[in-house]
């Protein structure tokens, strides 16, 4: 059997397989990728965007209910239509996969439907229905993403679901049990809560969202309690039993032994690299302890004509990091002498209020933090969503903004602001004197920029 060359190869089209791509192809390189699945990877068919779309209409529903005094009374007649929301999420992943195809081929990109294992540190194989086809290359980027963790004592089935698993609901059911309290599970909850479903979180570590500082987990409870959703902490799910339509899952707490019935048990317990049927043990790409493929700051594995970018490698499992370290790859494939720098990558959580999170999210001794509350906000007052805070945090010398941590109405918009200042090198004073419209959520940036500069307007000084 005869081997074809390719020079550029990405396996995986998802936001960090795509955009590599398309920035390969800007530089010269003929690119192919290899897709096994759909374009446009987990992030637009089964993640980022349909979780998006569900959080989209369900918030909107709630902000319906909650002003339902202005709108009159709500009834019977007033429901989600559930198979409406599966047509609007399934529209907006169509429509996306087809700009995705047409960028594609608009910058002459070849796309083979496949699955790719390497074979050797220059060659891969690759299954196309059942037909393997054998290539060398030049260059190859891995982009394969990652996918949900699957548990022994809870395996995927009718009524032990996915992440992904639970956005293609036809029904909606009256009430689920989360396992895992971290911004995936969260997002969910919020989600399903605001859709008037009954939601129970269980988290085996001491508090959920670990990742967020105590003050902002402090409000997000407040606001998950007014949801209804039910938080058990420092519990441990054991077993599970289904019977008829329903689930029953044993939770150990410190306290006691309870049983938990609902419609469905969601698994939200991490996500694993998908590497696993790469054939990576043909090569000599080196592993880190906990599986992911190692890279240096230019993205190259221990085979040098070898990129691996995204959730494949350590790091935050977000689309837009991907999307950055694929541009970068393409870059130093084409000769550019570029590294990473994440001095500010945002973290966004679309809970029911939205966080966000960019840069240093907490003070030490050459930082301190600066707290401006969403209640002195106009916009956010309009919104009836005062609960929150923007949180600063400067140099003590330098005054140069390092990071925030934002829970408010709109945070995942807002905080690109701050990260733009952050990567500036701007300080609290910079920030102070641009001007923002009146009446926003982003005015509560430069309140907090003037706080932080010790000349707040329409808070008390520190």
């Amino acid at each position: 059997m005869s081997e074809k060359n390719l020079d550029t190869v990405i396996i995986g089209s998802g936001p960090g397989g795509y955009v590599a791509a398309i920035r390969a192809a800007q530089l010269g390189q003929h690119v192919t990728i290899i897709e096994k699945d759909k374009l446009g990877g987990t992030c637009l068919n089964s993640g980022c965007i349909p979780s998006k779309s569900l959080i989209t209409i369900a918030k909107k529903w709630a902000d319906y209910k909650k002003h339902q005094q202005i709108f009159n009374s709500l009834d019977d007649s007033n429901k989600i239509n559930i198979e409406e929301l599966q047509k609007y999420k399934n529209k907006t992943i169509t429509k996306l996969q087809r700009g995705i195809s047409h960028l594609l081929e608009k910058n002459r990109i070849n796309i083979i439907n496949g699955e790719a294992m390497f074979t050797s540190d220059s060659s891969l194989s690759v299954n196309e229905n059942g037909v393997t086809s054998t290539y060398t290359f030049n260059h190859c980027i891995i982009a394969t993403g990652s996918e949900p963790r699957e548990l022994p004592n809870f395996p995927w089935g009718n009524k032990i679901l996915s992440s992904s698993h639970v956005l293609n609901l036809h029904s909606l059911p009256e009430e689920i049990v989360i396992l895992g309290g971290g911004y995936i599970g969260i997002e969910l909850g919020c989600a399903y809560a605001n859709l008037g479903v009954k939601v129970t979180i269980i988290e085996e570590q001491e508090d959920i969202l670990l990742l967020a500082d105590s003050d902002i987990r402090k409000v997000l409870k407040q606001q998950l309690k007014k949801k209804n959703i039910k938080l058990l902490t420092s519990a441990i799910a054991t077993e599970y039993l289904e019977e008829g339509q329903k689930v029953t899952i044993k939770v150990q707490t410190k306290d006691s032994t309870l049983q938990i019935n609902a419609d469905y048990l969601i698994v939200s317990a991490g996500r694993i690299p998908c590497t696993y049927s790469l054939g990576l043990h043909n090569t000599n790409i080196d592993l880190t302890e906990n599986g992911f493929i190692d890279v240096n700051p230019s993205m190259k594995t221990s085979i040098p004509s070898i990129f691996a970018i995204g959730d494949v490698v350590k790091g935050p499992a977000l689309a837009h990091k991907a999307s950055y370290e694929g541009k970068l790859a393409a870059e130093v494939i084409s000769g550019h002498h570029y590294s990473v720098d994440y001095k500010a990558i945002p973290l966004i959580i679309f809970s029911d209020p939205e966080i966000a999170l960019t840069g240093q999210t907490e003070s030490n001794d050459t930082t301190q933090e600066y707290t401006f509350p969403m209640g002195a906000n106009g916009r956010a007052l309009t919104l009836n969503q005062p609960e929150g805070f923007i949180k600063m945090f400067c140099h003590n010398e330098t005054r140069q903004i390092k990071g925030a941590a934002i829970i408010a109405p709109n945070a995942s918009e807002i905080i690109s602001e701050i990260t733009v200042a952050i990567e500036a090198g701007w300080t609290v004073d910079d920030l102070s004197l641009v001007i923002h419209p009146h009446p926003t959520i982003s005015e509560a940036i430069m309140e907090a920029s003037e706080l932080a500069a010790g000349l707040p307007i329409h808070v008390p000084s520190m």
